[in-house]
């Protein structure tokens, strides 16, 4: 195992299985890609090489929120900024345990300021504030000031401040030397179970693990979404993933559809919709009238509505369940409404079926 990092200590001390379920997955060749469209974006901003529009205005507003931060605590005095720079905490002042990679930091009298940009279109507070923690803790170990400042830069979240003592500092770091033990030691580890949560997110095991199955991801705010040139590639990417998802459920279906205990059983085909449709809405219109299920005023209104809305309108004028209401269109219609059923889809064995339409 190698060493726990800064970047995953949220996910490192909430589920201390994540490293050996990922490790599994990769032996099956079932681990999630570990560069997508947006970790590569985000490589190309933190690294400044920008391919696009988007790219170059997000490294242009970090970089300045950056040195209007560093100049803010500077206060007129020289400062050096010291970029990617590889920290550890070690056993003994030797052997290295633990590791992380401060996006930038600057060193003051007194006080050490450091920045980590978070120029993506997620939010992970929670997540961030662990890595905050562990950098707040290598900077403690290798620098001999009093107080340590941290300050996440977003793109589109604003910016938050951490300030950590001395003695905070002392207290993290034990923190993480419990989590490694942990990692470490056999007779801690063995018996531990997967423990779901906002982690799973981004852990390599999620594909194959039942505990990360389990947790709802919960999704953006609406209102929190950009618009403009960045909204558009947003949406780009959101429809990739979709017709991404659609090709790989289309292939379960027609597996399950050709075996159905591909899937042990869990899920099967349903039984598809029952569409209905009118063929001449005139005559269909006179029909209605004739037998008293709709006035005229009504008929007009609904002639190029779908049968499926024309059947819910009777249901609702008369109060009676849409199946009688069904029944008086197709007693009445006869040959005017034919029906067709559309393939069916997934559904899980245990559920409750879709109601046919």
């Amino acid at each position: 195992m190698g060493l726990l990092r800064a970047s995953s200590l949220y996910r490192d001390e909430n589920c201390f299985v994540n490293r050996e379920i990922a490790r599994q997955a990769e032996e099956a060749g079932n681990i999630p890609p570990k560069a997508t469209e947006w970790t590569q974006r985000g490589t190309r901003i933190h690294e400044g090489d920008t391919e696009t529009v988007d790219e170059e205005d997000a490294r242009a507003y970090i970089i300045k929120k950056s040195y209007e931060i560093f100049d803010s605590y500077a206060q007129g005095a020289p400062f050096q900024v010291e970029s990617e720079r590889r920290l550890y905490l070690r056993r003994d002042g030797l052997i290295p345990y633990f590791t992380g990679k401060p996006d930038r930091f600057i060193v003051l009298p007194g006080r050490c300021v450091w920045v980590d940009f978070k120029p993506g279109f997620e939010q992970d507070w929670d997540g961030w504030r662990a890595q905050m923690d562990a950098y707040a803790a290598l900077l403690s170990e290798n620098i001999n000031v009093e107080l340590f400042t941290g300050v996440i830069i977003t793109r589109f979240y604003g910016t938050r401040e951490y300030v950590y003592t001395r003695d905070q500092c002392r207290d993290i770091m034990e923190r993480i030397r419990e989590i490694v033990a942990v990692y470490t030691s056999p007779e801690l580890f063995s018996g531990l179970q997967a423990t779901p949560g906002p982690w799973c997110r981004h852990c390599g095991g999620r594909l194959i693990c039942s505990s990360a199955m389990t947790f709802p991801v919960q999704p953006q705010a609406i209102d929190t979404m950009p618009g403009g040139k960045v909204g558009a590639q947003v949406l780009q990417g959101l429809l990739r993933v979709r017709n991404l998802a659609e090709e790989k459920i289309a292939w379960y279906t027609e597996r399950v559809t050709e075996r159905p205990a591909f899937l042990d059983g869990i899920w099967r085909i349903g039984p598809g919709k029952m569409i209905g449709k009118i063929s001449n809405a005139d005559e269909a219109s006179k029909a209605l009238v004739q037998a008293g299920a709709l006035t005229p005023v009504e008929v007009t209104d609904c002639t190029t509505l779908s049968a499926a809305k024309l059947r819910d309108k009777i249901a609702a004028d008369r109060n009676i369940p849409k199946l009688a209401a069904k029944n008086i269109l197709d007693t009445h219609l006869g040959e005017l409404i034919t029906y067709t059923t559309t393939a069916g889809s997934l559904v899980k064995t245990h559920e409750k079926q879709i109601e046919t339409i």
